[in-house]
């Protein structure tokens, strides 16, 4: 358990599309390199650390640097990352235009069963959802005698590499599959509730905060937090994953600075109460309608 684990994130503020890194700052797993295509040669060669063994994801990411269900993505793995980074920077493969690169965070690299484990599960993990592309449809092999133990540490180093993603605004294993939006009549107001056109509002405990659901639930920028203290009911947990939003540059005096994709309504309302929040009923439109009565619907 890392219970005290405080992230950092470290990012060329001038340029959003451009090389940055994040990890954790006291003893975290793992830290990732955000780096895109014009930028690969000399981010590898300026960072001697990419020789070590890990993950990487490759993908071609939209006009505003975003995922969307147009995105592919290739899952790997290396025992040198910089080596086999090197290999894909070549033009028979121009589709990509992003890296995100992944190596432990100190001076050990991954045993090669964690990258063989952590290839074939975000490989897994896209495919079931299929939210977004997978490039290739060669399924990685992985490796099949791992102890259960091992099997749930590599999960927590995946859990971290999943926050260092969402940091960085690419919320791959948060994406819904693209469905027809379908307007649905409210008869008793003769009203439509299309929900992929509504902004959620909350405002309790003093917040002031907008949501929009697409193909994930993303709180927007400027959404003010509580300024209230933390509630007896916000768990330890919830204190680590706040903090790792604080750490992260997501929130900073109670704002959220960037847009920031949370996997439920509800995670999204408990760290903008910093209580426990039910986030079908406390997300409302400005009508007053509920989440829930949307969902409903």
């Amino acid at each position: 358990m890392r219970s005290k684990d405080i992230y950092t994130f470290l990012s060329n503020e001038d340029d959003y599309f451009s090389f940055k890194y994040c990890g954790y700052n006291n003893g975290g797993s793992i830290i990732a390199y955000y780096v895109p295509r014009n930028e690969v040669n000399d981010v590898l060669n300026k960072h001697d650390e990419l020789k070590h063994s890990g993950v990487y994801l490759l993908m071609n990411v939209d006009a505003n640097h975003s995922i969307t269900n147009e995105t592919k993505i290739y899952v790997g793995q290396a025992k040198n990352i910089t080596k086999r980074t090197y290999e894909h920077n070549v033009d028979k493969e121009n589709w990509w235009n992003l890296a995100i690169l992944f190596i432990k965070n100190n001076d050990t690299s991954f045993t090669q069963d964690e990258i063989l484990y952590l290839e074939r599960y975000m490989y897994q993990l896209i495919n079931k959802k299929e939210s977004i592309s997978l490039f290739s449809e060669h399924q990685p092999s992985g490796t099949s005698m791992i102890s259960l133990r091992d099997q749930e540490n590599f999960k927590n180093d995946f859990a971290d590499l999943d926050t260092l993603l969402r940091i960085l605004g690419l919320p791959i294993f948060h994406m819904q599959k693209a469905k027809p939006v379908k307007v649905v009549t409210d008869n008793t107001k003769n009203e439509s509730l299309d929900i992929s056109k509504t902004i959620f509002h909350m405002n309790g405990r003093d917040s002031d905060a907008k949501a929009i659901i697409k193909n994930d639930f993303k709180v927007l920028k400027g959404s003010k937090l509580s300024p209230k203290g933390f509630s007896s009911s916000f768990s330890d947990a919830n204190l680590r994953s706040y903090q790792a939003l604080v750490d992260g540059g997501v929130i900073k005096d109670n704002v959220f600075q960037k847009d920031y994709v949370f996997d439920s309504p509800s995670t999204a309302a408990r760290m903008i109460y910093k209580s426990s929040a039910n986030g079908n009923i406390l997300w409302r439109d400005k009508s007053g309608k509920t989440l829930k009565e949307y969902l409903d619907k």
